[in-house]
């Protein structure tokens, strides 16, 4: 064999011996929903479950499509002094297992609607995680009042 041939089959078998290999993504997204929202809200609010079955991540950033939200956050709940607050966590810890949004707990907040969220309607959040690729999820929205 030609001597830079053998040499192109070398770097590949070290580029691909260096890679992880996974039967999938390791950080998944499932059961999301989102509440429908009256006309003239400012802010929504939206659930899910992430999935982690490889090793812990960490949860960076969430965004939302502009023509849905101007941004979306990552909060929670918290008692403090006898009253509950929400706090905005820049990142979120996501040990292997599930990590549930929900809630009176962790929630993804959506800022600055540019619309109404309307039942039956669905939109998209993307997850970036620090290991992981990004997750999208779709997010159905719930008339919450039927």
């Amino acid at each position: 064999m030609p001597r830079s041939i053998l040499n192109v089959v070398m770097v590949s078998a070290m580029i691909l011996a260096s890679r992880p290999l996974t039967a999938g993504e390791p950080v998944s997204a499932h059961d999301a929903w989102s509440r429908a929202t009256p006309p003239g809200a400012k802010n929504g609010v939206a659930y899910l479950v992430i999935k982690n079955s490889g090793a812990p991540d960490r949860l960076l950033d969430v965004t939302v499509d502009g023509a849905v939200a101007g941004e979306a956050q990552i909060h929670t709940h918290v008692h403090e002094g006898g009253m509950m607050q929400m706090n905005h966590l820049e990142t979120l810890d996501l040990p292997t297992g599930e990590t549930a949004f929900e809630p009176g707990g962790l929630h993804i907040m959506l800022m600055g609607l540019s619309q109404p969220l309307k039942a039956d309607q669905s939109f998209e959040l993307t997850l970036t995680l620090e290991n992981a690729a990004p997750v999208t999820v779709s997010v159905p929205v719930r008339d919450m009042r039927r």
